[in-house]
């Protein structure tokens, strides 16, 4: 072969590989890929909504979640686990450890003021309550400790809390908590469960709630009321067009938080579409003023307040009645008494006296009480002839007034 042929035929050849090919996968025909100096790059997918399905290792970040609530992974075939809790916040896992240390210089919090929570590793993960939890004042570091060897995240937030565990503000508690997952659906009460139960109490009864729901929006515009029923059970009320899984009640023509509930949050939406956020309406401290009103009193006994009447200020009675039988009664002459029970009569009590209509008359008659919860009833003939009043329904009415 020819010098020039050699050369056309390997002119070819590159032509063909060149067009062949038009685009990199850089997953198997890259190595140590640095984009440091790409004008930017973007890792995750973007919506207003997560996807109905994903696979493991998929992320994104959804545009209508709040700031540092919004980006989620793929964890499992179609479930997204959103990722993070924000500025000031440090996370690391641990498995089968009965201590957990995270030293000052590691979680760069700057703070001993911390929110300090544990969650397991179940999906979702729930709430653990720890042994003890220990913050240096002076180094930062944080110590938790378990009575068993436990498996599962550690979350510490600057958020403040006082140089020791727990929440910092009430807002901050998770108990009944109400959360955006996407534009049409909202996670009620994710943290209650068997082991970690939201508890409410109403009047001398506790109730344990221990599922979670969803709400599922599908229309309307207006407000939503997430609250506990007087009867304990979780409710939303609302004025939308929507839908709540087993574990709450959704009661339509809710325009305000019902008379005896327990406020919880409210949630905004507008044509068919969850607002990015709500109110929080949670009372970790809370009273009830009973206030007397004119001829009532209130007397405090312990943990209950009793409303009684003012027997200063509004007259009480009492009254009773019984079917009394005379005998024949002479002229001039009166019979002996009769008597019937009122409990609660006292000696010297007032008595308005009730005859019944078939009285004869010309007969004349005292009622008063002659003993403790006794009426006696004495009858009297001055008809002019001898007459026997038939057997006849006899009423005493006391009044006490002030």
């Amino acid at each position: 072969m020819s010098f020039f042929k050699q050369n056309a035929v390997c002119a070819l050849a590159v032509t063909a590989l060149c067009q062949a090919q038009t685009r990199v996968d850089l997953r198997t025909q890259s190595k140590s890929v640095d984009f440091s100096a790409a004008s930017s790059t973007k890792p995750s997918q973007t919506g207003a909504g997560l996807p109905a399905t994903c696979t493991v290792g998929q992320t994104f970040l959804n545009t209508s979640a709040q700031p540092g609530q919004n980006w989620y992974v793929c964890t499992a075939s179609n479930v997204w686990t959103l990722q993070g809790i924000g500025i000031g916040t440090y996370s690391s896992t641990f498995a089968s450890v009965t201590t957990v240390t995270v030293p000052g210089t590691t979680h760069q919090l700057g703070t001993a003021k911390l929110l300090v929570e544990i969650y397991d590793n179940q999906n979702p993960a729930l709430l653990v309550e720890p042994d003890s939890i220990v913050i240096n004042p002076t180094t930062c570091d944080v110590v938790v400790k378990f009575a068993t060897p436990q498996s599962g995240t550690v979350v510490i937030s600057a958020a403040g809390g006082g140089g020791s565990a727990g929440a910092g503000m009430a807002g901050q508690l998770r108990d009944f908590l109400v959360t955006r997952i996407s534009a049409t659906t909202l996670a009620l009460g994710a943290n209650c469960s068997s082991s970690t139960p939201c508890n409410v109490r109403l009047g001398g009864a506790v109730y344990s709630i221990t599922q979670g729901a969803t709400v599922t929006l599908s229309g309307g515009t207006g407000t939503a009321y997430f609250y506990v029923d007087a009867t304990g059970n979780l409710t939303v009320g609302h004025n939308l067009v929507l839908t709540c899984t087993p574990g709450c009640t959704a009661v339509s023509g809710i325009a305000s938080f019902p008379v005896n509930s327990i406020p919880l949050f409210t949630w905004a939406a507008t044509s068919g579409s969850w607002s990015i956020s709500g109110a929080d309406w949670r009372a970790f401290l809370s009273a009830k003023t009973v206030a007397a009103g004119a001829g009532i009193i209130t007397l405090e006994t312990g943990p209950q307040t009793q409303v009684a009447i003012d027997s200063a200020a509004v007259p009480t009675y009492i009254t009773g009645s019984t079917t009394l039988t005379f005998p024949s009664i002479p002229q001039a002459a009166c019979a002996n008494e009769l008597t019937f029970a009122i409990p609660g009569a006292a000696v010297g009590d007032s008595v308005a006296e009730g005859w019944p209509s078939s009285l004869p008359a010309g007969l004349l008659g005292i009622m008063r009480v002659s003993l403790p919860n006794t009426i006696a009833v004495r009858l009297c003939n001055f008809s002019g002839a001898p007459a026997t009043p038939p057997a006849a329904t006899f009423r005493a009415t006391i009044v006490r007034s002030f």
